[in-house]
């Protein structure tokens, strides 16, 4: 493989769109880590497809094989660095969600329908050329910079194929489904447990940045209004089937905490430049007052010899109060939306001409974060899309709950406290306003069940002074096992507590005799864990951190591999610390764990009285 020289070019924000090109719109990169020895990994493949099927190409799906005639030396390097444990997996654009890059397959199409709702932070455009005689495909990859990057960037390819077979166990997929009792309905129920002759889609041939991509001249730092692009060349190997194949471009972060895949896109055969969008140097995102008003203006491009008909659309998302609005106007165009409603126009741009247009976010009389949306289609080509999105929040904002809204949240029982104003955001929304947001003083972390803490929420909790923190959900003292963090805590990990009783995996835990939050909650609480084992820790700061509850009985705890013996009192999940002159409340279980839903509006009641300085 000759790698070609890279042109790059730093010019201002200038938008490129042609066939299929999703202008700032976010893709997301489904990446499934797979192997045909892996029995349980037919099962990932139904789930991407479900996905795939339902989202088209603004969810590309590739899938990594390990261990087979279809590995690739960059799977173990990704896997290494970002911490998987076991297949089938995949990652979502690679990102840290809940405290993990690598996801359980029931998580895979809630997290890529939330990436796909976010800004995104640069437009991605993908082209190519291929000599069939010669096997040489080249593959420009454009980066449109949308949204400053204070962290180094690089631009990769992919080579994909579809419909992969060969003979022997490097091909012949493994099936654990087949004749499963109570999966008579799987896709895989009546295929045999080993299937020959599989067809293997989406497998990655080739990632020819390898696993973190190249810097070419990229600076170490990108500023919104910058374009790049990288060009790469590589020859298609004999073996590979060159009219199933496919190519992906994309720009990814390479940070040491970061392997962030920022955007990507399905590289298109000879595609063309059809207009552009000029952005002015307003913020797409602003913490602002009740009332205000958040206004970004643009100019569309023709750059063609035809005039171009564009469909407007303009929405407010899920998250935007009902009393927020959103407001698109170009000439004698004037839409507004609020609530789940959606407006449509159309507007005009003459041939090698000019259209301005404005998008604006009315802030209400509702606290939270909101976002207003335009998409732009072109008439004719219906794959042709813009889209431009600004987000505010309310600087008023004192007290948060964090969570995305599900089962476990906490919301029922903080409406029966006297904090039911708390105003509910995602978590990532808070990270992108919190040096915006002086007047919050309580935030509190929901992380149920099944989530962790990820490295970003944890830098906010340890840096953002004279903020109350309640952090609650079964893996967030594992995300935070490094000893930089819960150090920071006064703690230290000491593993995960083994009981489990019966199917229903009942716990007997226990308040704390005598502490303020928990030593009216009694030491026979009945629990049932959800989806792990509790994890514990060890005070180590014994003059700002004070236990509050741990497990009833004396046991056995996991560490490292080797099983120890842990009494009743140093099996601690849940601590109240004020060091840092910071008061934080850590507990190691959903409140869902317990039982008596009483017992559970009381230890929240008092976790935030005393967080508030109530008790």
């Amino acid at each position: 493989m000759k790698k070609l020289s890279t042109l790059l070019l730093a010019i201002t924000m200038i938008a490129l769109i042609t066939v299929r090109t999703n202008a700032q719109i976010q893709n997301v990169l489904l990446e499934q880590h797979t192997g045909a020895w892996c029995g349980w990994c037919v099962d990932g493949n139904v789930k991407m497809d479900e996905i795939t099927d339902l989202y088209g190409e603004q969810v590309i799906g590739v899938k990594i094989h390990n261990g087979d005639a279809m590995e690739i030396s960059q799977q173990s390097v990704i896997a290494s660095e970002l911490g998987l444990t076991g297949i089938p997996t995949a990652s979502v654009n690679r990102k840290n969600i809940g405290g993990s890059v690598f996801l359980n397959r029931g998580d895979w199409k809630t997290a890529c329908e939330f990436q796909m709702q976010q800004r995104a932070k640069a437009e991605v455009d993908c082209f190519y050329t291929l000599d069939r005689e010669t096997r040489i495909v080249r593959i420009q990859v454009m980066a449109n910079i949308t949204e400053s990057m204070n962290f180094p960037v690089r631009f990769n390819a992919f080579i994909v194929e579809d419909d992969v077979t060969g003979e022997g166990s490097g091909y012949n997929q493994k099936n654990f489904y087949s004749g499963l009792p109570g999966f008579s309905s799987h896709p895989y129920y009546n295929q045999p447990s080993i299937i020959t002759g599989f067809h293997h889609m989406k497998v990655v041939r080739k990632m020819i940045g390898g696993a973190w991509g190249v810097k070419g001249s990229l600076p170490t730092s990108v500023q919104a209004g910058g374009f790049y692009t990288h060009e790469f060349e590589s020859a298609i190997e004999e073996g590979w089937n060159i009219d199933n194949l496919f190519f992906v471009g994309m720009l990814q972060a390479n940070a040491a905490n970061n392997k962030e895949i920022i955007n990507s896109a399905i590289a298109i055969k000879d595609g063309s430049l059809l207009n552009k969008i000029i952005n002015t140097d307003t913020p797409a995102a602003k913490a602002l007052p009740k009332g205000s008003d958040l206004t970004n203006t643009y100019t569309l491009a023709n750059v063609t010899n035809a005039e171009q008909t564009y469909t407007v659309t303009l929405s407010t998302t899920n998250k935007t109060p009902a009393n927020w609005s959103a407001k698109f106007t170009s000439g004698a165009t004037e839409l507004t939306a609020s609530g789940t409603q959606k407006k449509h126009g159309q507007i005009i741009v003459p041939a090698n001409s000019t259209a301005e247009f404005s998008l604006n976010l009315k802030i209400g009389t509702t606290l939270g974060v909101g976002d207003a949306k335009v998409t732009l289609e072109l008439e004719g080509t219906p794959t042709i899309k813009r889209s431009r999105m600004i987000t505010a929040a309310t600087v008023e904002i004192e007290k948060l709950l964090l969570e995305t809204g599900s089962v476990y949240s906490m919301r029922p029982y903080i409406n029966q406290t006297v904090y039911g104003d708390v105003v509910t955001l995602d978590g990532s929304d808070y990270l992108a306003f919190v040096n915006e947001m002086p007047n919050v003083k309580l935030v509190i972390w929901n992380k149920g069940p099944s989530d962790g803490l990820s490295p970003d929420e944890i830098n906010v909790i340890k840096n953002t002074g004279n903020v109350s923190n309640f952090v609650c959900g079964d893996r967030v003292i594992s995300s935070m096992v490094d000893p930089d963090n819960l150090g920071f805590f006064g703690l230290a990990w000491i593993g995960w507590n083994l009981e489990a009783q019966g199917w229903t995996a009942t716990i007997w835990i226990s308040g704390q005799q005598g502490d303020v939050i928990t030593g009216n909650l009694g030491n026979n609480i009945e629990g049932h864990l959800i989806e792990y084992y509790i994890n514990m820790v060890r005070i180590v700061d014994t003059e700002n951190v004070f236990p509050i509850m741990h497990f009833k009985n004396n046991g056995s705890r996991k560490h490292l591999g080797v099983t120890y013996p842990v009494t009743a009192a140093d099996a601690i999940f849940g601590v109240r610390s004020t060091k840092n002159n910071t008061r934080t409340v850590i507990l190691g279980i959903s409140p869902y764990v317990i039982v008596n839903a009483n017992t559970r509006r009381t230890l929240v009641n008092n976790i935030l009285d005393w967080l508030v300085g109530r008790l």
